[in-house]
């Protein structure tokens, strides 16, 4: 009976385990969803009552140009008659500048504007949308997450944001309904 007992319990342990695992590797790849207001300088342009935000720079090597090509491929494969969201590069390297983050982003797409944050706008930034990147001797450590947002009237929202993981043209495409 006992034996019984603690075979029961080690099942039991060993079924939590995998449940803990399971919901550390899945969570962070979903999705996150928002109505979050957002208030941020690069939103004042006048366009599009849609924005993808995307925060990198521009010495990254894998996650950004990766991320910033999907989203070029995204806008030239839109239909003609289509409202095309506004798609915004925010570098969050300190030691970049406003021009190289424009010339970056319009390496991609000429529609695509590049925004450089003085540390101050940066740190606002970070709260607002969550951001969790760090600086390791030369290179940056970010997410890579892109983050969609709509315009209500004259206020933006944060709708939702996509891990790297997950990310794909198709998933924009559905959720800007282009």
């Amino acid at each position: 009976m006992v034996f019984i007992l603690s075979k029961q319990k080690l099942i039991l342990g060993i079924f939590l385990w995998l449940l803990i695992i399971a919901f550390i590797v899945v969570v962070p790849q979903l999705p996150l969803v928002s109505n979050q207001p957002i208030e941020a300088p690069f939103l004042h342009v006048d366009g599009s009552d849609k924005a993808i935000v995307f925060f990198g720079f521009s010495e990254c090597s894998d996650t950004c140009p990766v991320t910033l090509t999907l989203l070029s491929k995204l806008l030239s494969n839109a239909a003609q008659d289509t409202e095309l969201p506004l798609v915004i590069f925010v570098d969050i390297d300190q030691q970049s500048s406003e021009k190289q983050a424009s010339l970056y982003a319009k390496g991609f797409h000429t529609s695509f504007v590049g925004y450089h944050p003085n540390i101050l706008e940066l740190e606002k930034l970070s709260i607002d949308f969550g951001l969790n990147f760090r600086r390791s001797n030369s290179q940056i450590l970010h997410q890579g997450r892109t983050y969609l947002l709509k315009k209500y009237g004259e206020n933006w929202r944060l709708i939702k944001s996509l891990n790297s993981n997950t990310f794909s043209t198709d998933t924009l495409k559905n959720e800007l309904s282009l």
